[in-house]
């Protein structure tokens, strides 16, 4: 009798236990994806700030050209022609930035000697930014396109020579597409993580607040919500199996890209060379040093597009 009337009650707790268990686990996993969807977002969508100063601030006549990526996203730029000359340089800002502030304030001064130099030279919204359509950066997976978007245009104006820089998200842009696009040359990347997910894994407690553990579920929740293979971005593996010409310039005080993530590559590929920039930090070098920075990027250029 006993046993008739104990059995339907463990029968039941274990059934209401199991209950129990199954939605504590389903809540787990959606706060996991509501936690991995509120960082993702707030790691994707970029800080709006205006335009800055233009070309003509420094006197040098400029087109505004609008391109279209792959996927139809249209991207603004500036188009800084320079006669009698078969070489080109695009220049690519970082997250949180645009085609006026790539380099910060000397931009266009930058822009000017470049040109002075003998460069035609096109400054590129990346989607997302500036005057360009977009709601979310990958941090260099779909913007890839938008800079190979702008190669296609200078091929059309007939520039055979086509070199490429980028600061910060805007160098893993350059480098990934150095290494898909037949048509570019050389380039050059500031201040830029040579591989997307060491990079997140170190610096997602300092950007976000919570461990790494959150890191794979904001990947899933990014390519449902954007279609980027975050995982995919790395820059210097691709750019480096290229073998095209790389410089890499990283700023010694940099907290963000720490210098030490590119010395595990030293010498992994013989067509990237590396520029430590003693003081500098994030995205800082040229401020640092403008005249040693122009210097060094004409001479890489001049010997890599001649």
């Amino acid at each position: 009798m006993h046993q008739a009337i104990t059995s339907p009650r463990r029968r039941y707790w274990w059934h209401l236990t199991r209950w129990l268990l199954v939605q504590l686990l389903l809540l787990g996993c959606i706060t996991y994806f509501v936690v991995g969807y509120t960082v993702i977002v707030q790691l994707l969508t970029p800080r709006s700030l205006p335009l800055g100063a233009s070309p003509a601030s420094v006197g040098l006549t400029y087109e505004t050209v609008p391109l279209t990526s792959h996927d139809g996203t249209a991207l603004a730029s500036w188009y800084i022609p320079s006669s009698n000359t078969q070489r080109a340089l695009i220049v690519v800002h970082g997250k949180d930035s645009n085609r006026s502030l790539v380099l910060g304030s000397g931009t266009m001064t930058f822009a000017r000697e470049m040109h002075e130099a003998g460069f035609a030279l096109l400054l590129l919204d990346l989607r997302a930014h500036g005057e360009s359509e977009g709601d979310y950066s990958t941090l260099g997976d779909q913007e890839r396109w938008d800079v190979a978007a702008a190669i296609d245009w200078l091929s059309t104006q007939g520039y055979e020579k086509i070199g490429l820089l980028g600061v910060s998200m805007g160098g893993a842009s350059v480098a990934e597409t150095l290494a898909l696009h037949a048509e570019a040359d050389a380039a050059i990347i500031d201040s830029t993580y040579p591989d997307l997910v060491p990079f997140l894994q170190q610096q997602f407690p300092h950007l976000t607040g919570l461990p790494t553990f959150f890191l794979p579920g904001s990947y899933l929740v990014g390519r449902l919500l954007t279609g980027a293979d975050i995982p995919s971005v790395r820059p210097a593996h691709h750019a480096g199996q290229s073998g095209k010409p790389l410089l890499v310039i990283v700023g010694s005080e940099d907290s963000l890209v720490l210098p030490t993530m590119w010395d595990e590559l030293d010498g992994s590929y013989p067509s990237v060379t590396r520029w430590t920039v003693a003081g500098a930090p994030h995205a800082g070098a040229y401020a640092t040093t403008p005249d040693e920075y122009t210097a060094r990027v004409l001479a890489f250029f001049d010997e890599q597009l001649e």
